[in-house]
């Protein structure tokens, strides 16, 4: 995709394509979580183990998968959205010889602080939201790409369930916070540098009514 900005000239870009993923997944993870919900009361309604109760014990699991797809498809485009961002704000007002050999070894959320420091003055609240949400996108996107085995607790059924069930707030609640980081880090810096054509594009007024909005 290509972005103009006023200084730089013409440069090819993804973040924008990125989240445009996310807005679409968020929608998807949105109608799955509904009709998830659905299926987990229609299967207290019916007889163990009837034809029926095998017929919405199917659905359920096709839909927790979509589920768990859409979330994590979120978090971790969220996080490269983020990372495209930074590294083309951080290019267009410095170099891309300057940001290679200088910025682009530090971590994702090290980028975010220091690179508007550099071209601003300013930095990213630490103490703030957005800085406490762009914290956990990475870690969730790092478990996420990361992922490690782990013995699970059959010897302990109440325990696994749990866990399970853990595993699900935990998960939801990353999920909206992808969203949330997306907008609240940029909105911040809309604020910390509004002349620059970057951030514009993540105002909520520019992306209708979806449900995404709620995340804003």
């Amino acid at each position: 995709m290509e972005k103009l900005e006023d200084y730089g000239g013409p440069r090819f870009v993804n973040d924008t394509f990125y989240f445009g993923i996310c807005k679409e997944q968020i929608e998807q993870h949105e109608t799955a979580d509904a009709r998830k919900k659905e299926l987990e009361e229609e299967l207290q309604s019916v007889e163990y183990e009837s034809p029926e109760y095998w017929g919405i014990e199917k659905e359920l699991s096709e839909v927790s998968e979509e589920w768990w797809r859409s979330g994590t498809i979120v978090i971790v485009f969220a996080a490269m959205c983020l990372e495209a961002l930074i590294y083309d704000y951080g290019a267009r007002n410095t170099s891309d010889n300057y940001f290679d050999r200088y910025l682009d070894h530090l971590s994702p959320v090290a980028k975010w602080v220091v690179v508007p420091q550099i071209i601003t003055g300013d930095s990213i609240n630490r103490d703030g939201q957005a800085f406490e949400l762009l914290q956990k996108l990475f870690r969730k996107r790092n478990e996420l790409v990361h992922s490690k085995s782990e013995q699970v607790p059959l010897d302990y059924k109440e325990a696994l369930v749990d866990r399970i069930e853990g595993n699900k707030s935990d998960f939801e609640e990353a999920v909206a916070d992808a969203m949330r980081a997306v907008f609240k880090v940029t909105s911040e810096m809309r604020s910390m540098h509004p002349e620059s054509i970057n951030f514009a594009w993540y105002d909520p007024g520019e992306h209708g009514n979806g449900p995404y909005q709620k995340y804003t």
